[in-house]
């Protein structure tokens, strides 16, 4: 299997697909090495998929085809980013928050007495 980068969730179901009938397995062989219940692989893996592969389930199905994730490459999609923007909060200024100092009483009051404080 040659590696090449996989850009879209359908792209990545269409070569676990592929790897699948690579090595001529079955999707009940499938759905007995990743313990899912018969007929969930045809479902996860179809064309069209009809159910979506959550990161355990994809780990699971990427071991039982014998296959790992070189890298993932994070990627700013401008397209997306206009289309977000606006519904993005805006926030102040980021950093550590001041230091707020309280009176023992009140830290008492609050959380109550330690261990070795006697009321």
């Amino acid at each position: 299997m040659s590696a090449r980068p996989l850009r879209t969730k359908l792209e990545l179901v269409e070569a676990l697909r592929a790897r699948k009938e690579a090595l001529n397995l079955s999707h009940e062989t499938i759905d007995a090495l990743v313990g899912w219940a018969d007929r969930y692989s045809a479902k996860v893996l179809s064309p069209a998929p009809r159910r979506n592969l959550s990161g355990d389930t994809l780990q699971a199905v990427l071991d039982a085809l014998g296959l790992g994730i070189a890298a993932v490459i994070l990627v700013e999609d401008p397209a997306q980013v206009a289309r977000m923007r606006h519904r993005w909060p805006t926030r102040g200024p980021t950093g550590p928050r001041p230091l707020v100092r309280c009176s023992e009483t009140q830290r008492v009051a609050e959380v109550g007495p330690t261990n070795t404080e006697v009321l």
